[in-house]
């Protein structure tokens, strides 16, 4: 049982390994008496590590609906270790992959879901739905294997919020380009991601899409909008005016494509716990108004998000970090399930729109072995 993450900071990976003990949590009710437990050790000095799964909502929100399926997985799971050390990844497993790739749902199911949003949209309900599907399949090799193989193939791509969380029956692999937070003493930051576009192996064309984003009036209104969402979430926990966005519409490079980020930044002296309870879910991957939003996320979605759209994270005695769980594979039983989609606003271009869920999920093409 280990968990691994790496630190965009120095470039290098931050192992976790022989844990002193786990807390596997089945029930919204006693997720919060485990966050503070979890917290407690680390306050102590120690050092945790886990995830908290999107279907969790409901532990911070009774008002946030999530699909009522959800039964494979904890909704929370966090180890505590006393040490972490620092090492490379290990070589690349070769022969590791998947096969037998399916996705929930097809092109017409799709696009009968975004109608239906549309229509929410025009009678008011919502501005916008972050939908989403899922893919599934069998993986041949070790799950620490193939997220060796998947992060030696970024190079020096490698997507800042990468983590490899293993407790044994399943396996979570997370190359997540977005910071859900970080909490540095008492300097809370969030960067919250949206606005996707697609790049180039010709260096001229390449440029050429990453100014397309950056000037992009969509992207930076969907941005905009998810921002001021995560300013209000921060508010309910930061100190009186410290609220601020230092960037807006940074645009990020991945092997893939390129991501449109901004900066939200606040003093607090607030908790794990009521950090997650002021903020979960991530607003970038519900809509807005968050709670109608997530409701119809419920209704629409053929099946539960899991860890996907959640958060893996670390706890050190020196900071916090936690992702939002996009770009993020589960494996139980050599059965792996993986989420993709994006938001969807009122001018949004169906054809478009399915285009970018598949473009996250394109990755995972060069690793099918059938």
């Amino acid at each position: 049982m280990k968990a691994v993450f790496y630190d965009y900071r120095t470039d290098n990976w931050i192992f976790l390994s022989s844990p002193l003990m786990c807390f596997y949590v089945y029930k919204t009710t006693e997720i919060e008496e485990i966050l503070r437990e979890v917290e407690d050790y680390v306050q102590k000095g120690y050092f945790a590590a886990g995830y908290v799964a999107y279907e969790a909502a409901k532990a911070f929100d009774s008002a946030m609906h999530c699909h009522n399926s959800y039964t494979e997985m904890p909704l929370a799971a966090f180890c505590i270790f006393s040490e972490i050390h620092r090492e490379n990844l290990a070589k690349p497993e070769a022969g590791t992959g998947v096969f037998d790739v399916i996705y929930d749902i097809g092109r017409s199911q799709y696009l009968d879901a975004f109608k239906r949003i549309k229509d929410y949209i025009q009678q008011g309900d919502t501005y916008q739905i972050n939908y989403t599907m899922r893919l599934s399949g069998k993986v041949l090799g070790s799950p620490y294997g193939l997220f060796c193989r998947i992060v030696s193939d970024m190079g020096r791509a490698v997507p800042p919020y990468c983590a490899f969380f293993d407790m044994k029956e399943m396996a979570v692999l997370s190359f997540s380009p977005e910071l859900f937070f970080e909490k540095h003493g008492e300097v809370l930051v969030c960067k919250p991601m949206k606005g996707t576009q697609e790049r180039s192996y010709d260096t001229k064309t390449d440029i050429g899409f990453a100014k397309k984003l950056y000037l992009s009036q969509k992207d930076r209104a969907e941005n905009i909008m998810i921002t001021d969402m995560i300013r209000n979430d921060m508010g309910r926990i930061a100190d009186k005016g410290t609220v601020t966005v230092p960037a807006l519409f940074s645009i990020q490079a991945l092997p893939y494509a390129y991501q449109m980020i901004s900066t939200v930044k606040c003093r607090t002296s607030a908790s794990f716990y009521e950090i997650l309870k002021a903020m979960f879910p991530c607003a970038s991957i519900t809509g807005a108004p968050k709670i109608r939003s997530m409701q119809i996320i419920a209704e629409l979605e053929n099946s539960p998000r899991g860890i996907y759209t959640g958060s893996m994270c670390l706890l050190t005695p020196d900071y916090i970090q936690c992702n939002v769980a996009i770009r993020t594979m589960s494996i139980i039983d050599n059965q792996f399930l993986y989420g993709t989609g994006g938001g969807i606003v009122w001018d949004s271009d169906p054809a478009s729109e399915y285009g970018e869920a598949l473009l996250k999920a394109s990755f995972l093409e060069q690793y099918r072995l059938d």
